[in-house]
């Protein structure tokens, strides 16, 4: 319980980090984000298929690298507040499945990938330049 506690804290933590003024949205920053998500995608589904729970880790610890970088552009269009809020869920739906990796969790692993899937699927329409 101590670790999932630790990666809530990283969550906010990261968060406050991306509280300060973002840089303009820059178009091929953003894409590699989405290229790398799509990828870690499928990739996470099949290591939590095969039960490769360092693989799922680290999958899931990409979703939260790219969620970060992501955090450090303004929105393309639309609310920046909406932004800031979808990209959020994104990176504590990914600390959430860092956890369920280490608790060698297939049910709340798929959940939390199925989350993050849902969140891109949000923010697609409102943001896709």
């Amino acid at each position: 319980m101590k670790k999932l506690g630790l990666l809530y804290l990283m969550a906010i933590l990261s968060t406050l980090v991306f509280a300060v003024e973002p840089m303009p949205y820059d178009s091929t920053a953003i894409k590699d984000v989405m290229h790398s998500n799509s990828a870690t995608i499928g990739a996470v589904s099949k290591a939590i298929s095969a039960g490769d729970w360092n693989a799922v880790a680290e999958g899931f610890m990409q979703f939260s690298a790219n969620a970060k970088r992501a955090l450090g552009y303004s929105a393309p269009k639309g609310d920046n507040n909406d932004w800031i809020r979808i990209w959020n869920d994104f990176l504590s739906a990914a600390y959430q499945g860092v956890g369920a990796a280490g608790a060698r969790d297939p049910v709340a692993a798929k959940k939390f990938l199925d989350q993050l899937t849902g969140d891109r699927n949000v923010g697609h329409p409102e943001f896709r330049g």
